[in-house]
């Protein structure tokens, strides 16, 4: 759903997404969606409830099977959280849920992304 606009790599700094917003070509990055949540608080969210937001959860192959059982879940996940607000997209953590949920953890560390508060672009792009 989102491929067409963000961009995973294997290295984690170069995560970033992209669109059109206003006749503009925007970048956002892993590092500017952190630096804006870096005071927000880390908050317990149960594992059922996004589930099916992780895009690793109907894989099998052995590179996400062991790049998931290295995820180090101390470290928490980062979503955004819609207008209405529901979780909406996992934007940073997928290897991680899909630990938690292979483990049947009940819940996960996450910092939240709320677009109801968030700057515009981040809006734009996320919604």
């Amino acid at each position: 759903l989102f491929e067409d606009f963000w961009t995973v790599s294997p290295n984690y700094q170069e995560t970033y997404w992209m669109s059109d917003i206003d006749g503009e070509e925007v970048k956002v990055t892993i590092h500017e969606i952190e630096d804006y949540l870096k005071d927000e608080p880390i908050i317990e969210i149960p594992v059922q409830e996004i589930s099916d937001l992780c895009i690793h959860k109907d894989k099998d192959d052995e590179e996400t099977k062991i790049r998931s059982e290295k995820s180090d879940l101390s470290f928490p996940i980062v979503i955004s959280k819609d207008l209405d607000g529901k979780f909406n997209m996992i934007l940073d953590g997928h290897h991680r849920l899909l630990k938690a949920i292979n483990q049947n953890k009940d819940t996960i560390k996450a910092k939240v992304l709320d677009l109801k508060t968030a700057p515009d672009k981040y809006k734009k792009m996320f919604i």
